[in-house]
């Protein structure tokens, strides 16, 4: 099997910076709760700002079908700007999860 080689560009990763700069006033999240049950299937963000934000399970790409285990196991990631569920190989932006973007916009148009 032949291994790819990523290269990053001192450009990139220079913009990257610069992006990540813009973020600093945003909340991050700085924890995350799975609230499973009959009739109640939430993720309930904590964040930095002291706020919380609900959101249905069923309204995040990628986690329909995945087993309440797999669900649990989400990561916090990039200092609460991302969330990761290491079985599901699912990754989530926050900025984007507060703003009522909960996948792409196919995904979006569906729900």
């Amino acid at each position: 099997m032949a291994k790819h080689k990523v290269v990053t560009t001192n450009a990139e990763i220079d913009r990257a910076i610069e992006q990540a700069g813009t973020l600093r006033d945003e909340p991050r999240v700085t924890g995350v709760e799975y609230k499973p049950g009959a009739g109640l299937d939430l993720f309930v963000l904590k964040l930095s700002d002291g706020h919380r934000h609900v959101i249905p399970r069923e309204d995040l790409q990628g986690l329909r079908s995945a087993t309440k285990e797999q669900i649990a196991r989400v990561e916090i990631l990039g200092n609460g700007t991302g969330l990761h569920w290491p079985a599901l190989n699912l990754d989530h932006y926050v900025p984007s999860l507060l703003r009522h973007v909960y996948g792409s916009k196919r995904w979006m148009a569906e729900i």
